[in-house]
């Protein structure tokens, strides 16, 4: 390539990029609003998180009708408000996705270190089990004993057919389930213990759910005060069982479970994630089970994420330490 054509090619680079970036002025409309929401659906985030984003989205576009340099600027001096940050970069990202001529240069943040979460002991953990009513808790059981610690919306979404239920019946041991489309949108296998699995089918059997083969195959395996919502909807309309029902159930178990037994049970607040990361931990100090093994079983995609879950007692090392020579 001839110097001439080298300068012709950069050139046309360079008017490219200067295009993009100083074409800093976006005009907000519904239907741009509900491009951006649809995009969020498809990276598959978390119903709270598209609520948090969509309500975000809708204050800002009430609020600036135009994205340019001066409102860009007015919305990053509000360091207390991460959330319009992140729809700035949500807007950043779909912009780039469908190919719109806008780029906004955020400024890198300060982030917070992630508060280390709280755990709960076995003691308690066994107090809160015994003050639920049946069924719930069997499901305080399943969030806490299968695998390593369960996701609240997996065991909403938990199906009766999601269980090796032919493999299980031969031996009466422990069990396998798939627990499908979790947060990151992959499946994931996870053991169940053998109390549960025996827990689980005497609960079909007594429900009716059965087939004829003495096989539980079909239908959740938990109901949250399903009441209104007609579950044959379910079947055809993915979406408002992935968005609608688990932010209804979650709430229901919210107030009808963890309010109302689980928190007098034990005198003081708590979240039901909180057993998922007692679980990890409990695997880790006192089962012996690797990490890389618990990560595996919680569905992360990074191992950090799983040392951040699985917090270590300074106790527990220590008393691991006693005996270990000297030079």
């Amino acid at each position: 390539m001839c110097k001439s054509n080298i300068l012709s090619y950069y050139g046309k680079v360079y008017k490219k990029v200067m295009t993009i970036f100083l074409m800093i002025e976006l005009t907000l409309t519904e239907e741009f609003l509900l491009k951006v929401m649809e995009y969020a659906k498809a990276r598959g985030l978390a119903y709270g998180t598209l609520r948090n984003y969509s309500f975000h989205l809708r204050a800002l576009f009430n609020k600036y009708k135009k994205l340019n340099r001066e409102n860009i600027l007015k919305i990053l001096k509000k360091a207390n408000n991460p959330d319009q940050r992140a729809i700035l970069s949500l807007i950043n990202e779909y912009c780039f996705y469908a190919g719109i001529d806008f780029k906004m240069i955020l400024p890198r943040r300060r982030s917070k270190p992630r508060k280390i979460p709280k755990t709960l002991t076995i003691e308690e953990i066994k107090r809160m089990i015994e003050a639920t009513p049946a069924p719930y808790d069997l499901m305080l059981r399943c969030v806490f004993g299968i695998g390593a610690g369960l996701r609240v919306q997996d065991v909403i979404k938990l199906s009766w057919n999601h269980f090796y239920w032919a493999d299980w019946i031969k031996e009466r041991g422990e069990g396998v389930v798939i627990i499908k489309d979790t947060k990151r949108g992959k499946n994931n296998l996870n053991n169940v213990p053998k109390e549960i699995m025996e827990d689980l089918y005497e609960y079909a059997k007594k429900k009716g759910l059965l087939n004829e083969f003495l096989l539980p195959d079909r239908g959740v395996v938990f109901d949250f005060g399903i009441g209104k919502w007609d579950k044959s909807t379910f079947s055809y309309n993915k979406e408002l069982w992935k968005n609608k029902y688990i932010r209804h159930a979650y709430d229901w178990i919210r107030y009808n479970v963890i309010k109302k037994y689980c928190e007098p049970a034990i005198g003081r607040r708590v979240n039901i994630h909180a057993l998922r990361h007692s679980r990890a931990t409990y695997l880790l100090e006192v089962e012996k089970i690797p990490l890389e093994r618990i990560s595996q079983l919680l569905g992360h995609s990074d191992i950090k994420t799983t040392m951040i879950y699985a917090k270590m007692n300074p106790k527990t090392t220590i008393q691991m330490m006693k005996g270990v020579k000297a030079l």
